[in-house]
């Protein structure tokens, strides 16, 4: 299996009545959801699919089970086991072009992001395609499966504007709990970089401040799965957004997590490395075998950066270790 790193990684699951239905009929599903007769009426909410994106920053294919990681991924690996698995899917260089790709299949010069605002160069202020937002030129997934009668979720990290038309309520989203910036420390309401005195979260039109006991990706998820409760009873589909930001830094985990992979890494970087690419080669096979995919050997580990292999304990500066003691609490 080629290895190949990207920015982000992106995982759709689809689960409904259509299940059992043939790829065409699924392919088809999502343009017809809107029923014109009373018959249709008692048969489509049954054949429409819900959707599920949960988009990850700064993660590479190797960073889950599935594709080798000795980091513990059960239920990603069971829906890479399960489902589908897409082997070709591209990312622009930076991370809020690439999220307006996403949300509306086009080109992210057409959105308005050209490039992340936060390092736009001099010559792209005030040029056409570099607004630093997202378009209102340009329509958004949710709002054609909101028009198609899709309820629509979104929780977690945004950084596609912050005016109020900007907000994910304003495109395409009917209920929403959304991080405004590019990151924001884990656990509480921080900024993370000079750059931003503060950082803002919006529940709908709504600025927010966040519980006690706010961890990111806990608390989109339980978001999440509160608003697909609140409307389950009236049959709908929906398509739902969960993007994570813990991936991005600053990496935050909670203490259970440092516990459980404590001593792991301590055999550097260049080490795992290898350990990950020949378990890709072993599942490689595997998935070659299964779907006639090309020969692994095909794609060579790439030579490392010429750097001793350190254990990461020791790259860590005083800053940064003291930080990652807070992230223990």
């Amino acid at each position: 299996m080629r290895r190949t790193s990207i920015l982000i990684a992106l995982f759709i699951i689809a689960a409904s009545g259509c299940s059992k239905c043939s790829k065409d009929e699924r392919a088809s599903t999502a343009a017809d959801t809107q029923p014109d007769t009373e018959e249709q009426t008692s048969t489509k909410p049954d054949r429409s699919p819900n959707f599920i994106v949960v988009l990850l920053d700064d993660t590479g294919y190797a960073d889950f089970g599935a594709y080798g990681s000795e980091i513990n991924t059960p239920n990603i690996d069971q829906l890479a086991e399960n489902g589908v698995q897409f082997s070709n899917y591209h990312t622009p260089a930076t991370c809020s072009p690439t999220r307006s790709m996403l949300l509306t299949g086009v080109d992210n010069h057409l959105t308005g992001m050209g490039n992340m605002i936060e390092i736009m160069a001099d010559n792209q202020f005030d040029q056409p395609g570099y607004e630093g937002y997202m378009s209102d030129g340009v329509v958004t997934l949710p709002r054609l499966l909101q028009d198609a009668g899709y309820h629509t979720y979104m929780a977690g990290k945004w950084h596609l504007g912050k005016t109020k038309d900007s907000l994910p309520a304003a495109r395409g989203f009917e209920r929403s709990i959304a991080l405004m910036e590019s990151g924001a420390d884990n656990f509480e309401k921080k900024s993370y970089l000079p750059m931003y005195d503060f950082v803002h979260f919006y529940e709908g039109f709504e600025e927010v401040d966040l519980p006690k006991d706010f961890y990111s990706t806990r608390y989109y998820i339980d978001r999440t799965i509160e608003y697909i409760g609140k409307d389950h009873a009236d049959g709908k589909p929906f398509f739902a957004y969960v993007s994570l930001q813990a991936q991005h830094y600053p990496l935050q985990v909670p203490k259970e997590y440092i516990d459980k992979y404590q001593g792991v890494y301590d055999v550097g970087w260049d080490e795992i490395r290898a350990k990950r690419y020949a378990q890709e080669r072993t599942l490689g096979n595997r998935f070659r075998r299964r779907n006639g995919a090309c020969e692994p050997s095909r794609w060579p580990c790439t030579p490392a950066c010429s750097r001793p292999s350190t254990p990461m304990s020791d790259v860590c500066s005083p800053i940064s270790r003291k930080s990652e003691r807070r992230t223990t609490r």
